[in-house]
């Protein structure tokens, strides 16, 4: 009985433990916000054409949503609290199927951490960092309140509040590592928000290819998930802020 009794106190005080070592939300801010990134498209004609976020998950590499440099002709960006702008030298790798895009950057960062979604579950804390209309370094957080499937792609179903500038965002795990890319949000509803698994960068980033404007407004993989139990069809990737502001 001692024993038993023993093992058991061993076991929770290892919870508590594990528990209380996870980082903060403002610690996991703290230590990633040199790695998120604002960007801004442009056209062919040089206006304004998106706002959103991205991160730097390699040292001179930024991830983010297809749909936030689709039809750019430029593309500039800023670490998050900095003023100053830097192009971006290349969309090293898009994939339309995913909304992913990887941007070759001159500037080096100290990249995030990114794990694969098998490290989270359903009803783990997440956090996540991006420009919500524009306004840098917002910070939510939410629950992973379901992980969906279909044709072998998944997405992870959050509750983290994300807004239109969000899309490209880093999704954090309790444990300040980055899970996923910030990406949808069903209309009309609450709380149903999606982020795609960001190990899927790193199969992403070994398909190169040579920068040109990107065309496109579709999402299939959203669609294919979301849409098959949704009759409104009412999904929306448009997270990006048409007309952004520079602090």
């Amino acid at each position: 009985m001692f024993t038993r009794l023993s093992i058991t106190g061993f076991f929770a005080l290892f919870l508590v433990t594990a528990a209380f070592a996870q980082p903060t939300t403002r610690a996991i801010y703290e230590q990633n916000k040199g790695a998120v990134v604002l960007l801004l498209a442009y056209d062919s004609r040089g206006m304004p054409s998106a706002l959103g976020s991205g991160f730097y998950f390699e040292t001179n590499k930024i991830a983010s949503n297809f749909h936030v440099v689709e039809g750019a002709s430029r593309i500039v960006f800023r670490v998050i609290g900095s003023k100053e702008m830097h192009e971006v030298k290349r969309v090293a790798s898009v994939s339309k199927a995913l909304d992913l895009a990887i941007l070759e950057v001159g500037q080096a960062q100290q990249p995030v951490k990114i794990v694969s979604i098998e490290k989270v579950g359903v009803g783990d804390k997440v956090v996540a960092i991006g420009n919500s209309r524009g306004l840098e370094g917002s910070v939510s957080e939410g629950i992973i309140s379901a992980i969906r499937g279909t044709g072998g792609v998944e997405v992870l179903q959050i509750t983290a509040p994300i807004s239109p500038g969000s899309s490209g965002g880093p999704l954090f795990s309790a444990a300040g590592e980055v899970v996923g890319v910030t990406t949808a949000t069903l209309r009309d509803s609450q709380s149903l928000n999606f982020a795609v698994p960001a190990a899927l960068l790193l199969t992403l980033r070994d398909k190169g290819r040579e920068w040109e404007p990107v065309v496109g407004r579709t999402c299939p993989h959203l669609r294919r998930v979301v849409l098959a139990s949704n009759s409104s069809r009412h999904i929306s990737t448009a997270f990006t802020a048409r007309f952004p502001f520079h602090s």
